[in-house]
């Protein structure tokens, strides 16, 4: 069964006024989540050029928080899917499913995204850790195969005390590795060794990201065409 958690929107200057609470921190590169308390957090992830990725922004928290704001900073060419409508969903593993959520996104001039999600009933997040809500990015054919960082920056959380505040960090930096269309074997090339491991991939019945080439929610045969096709450089 679904869960289902009914979301609201709300003008984003209004909300928890998240800003007062912000504080000057240093950067860290590739933050040692470790060492932090509260804060929040990708994972380093791969992605095949011409695909859209789903970013799982999650939280990491010792406080009771019931809010939190973040900015999202893309590498050059990534960009946040904004058709139909800008791509970031709630997650449910963390909410309550009774109350409702304000979620609200920005898209900046810069490219960064902006993003503010708070209970409307002042319920604190569950856990301690976990995905908060989801991004779906794209990434374009022409990006050279390569690892790029991800930033997540200006992060604040919203305890229940009244007072926002912001903790321990300021920047976490994951990368994201780009690998060719059609690389599935993540080898650096498209060819024989791409169809072999569509062909176990659909032996085994794995949900294989990368093996699904021709996005048609499967490993299959029309993913074996598509590779054979990148090969004869029709695509």
């Amino acid at each position: 069964m679904h869960k289902t958690i009914e979301i609201m929107t709300r003008n984003p200057l209004t909300m928890l006024a998240f800003c007062l609470g912000m504080s000057m921190m240093t950067y860290a590169d590739n933050t040692d989540l470790s060492t932090v308390a509260n804060t929040i957090y990708i994972d380093s992830l791969t992605a095949m050029s011409s695909k859209t990725v789903t970013l799982s922004v999650k939280m990491k928290n010792e406080v009771k928080v019931e809010g939190l704001q973040f900015r999202l900073v893309l590498p050059e060419g990534l960009s946040v899917k904004t058709v139909p409508d800008t791509a970031v969903y709630l997650g449910v593993d963390r909410v309550d499913i009774s109350s409702r959520y304000s979620l609200e996104k920005a898209i900046q001039d810069d490219g960064s995204l902006i993003v503010m999600i708070a209970s409307l009933e002042r319920k604190i997040f569950s856990g301690t850790d976990g995905e908060v809500c989801t991004v779906k990015v794209q990434v374009p054919l022409d990006i050279a195969p390569d690892s790029y960082p991800i930033y997540i920056r200006d992060i604040v959380l919203s305890d229940n005390q009244d007072i926002p505040v912001s903790y321990d960090t300021d920047e976490v930096e994951r990368n994201i590795t780009v690998y060719l269309y059609g690389d599935v074997n993540h080898d650096g090339t498209v060819g024989i060794g791409d169809i072999v491991a569509i062909t176990n991939a659909m032996s085994i019945n794995e949900e294989l990201c990368d093996a699904d080439v021709n996005d048609d929610g499967q490993a299959g045969i029309g993913d074996i065409v598509a590779i054979t096709n990148i090969m004869a450089g029709k695509e």
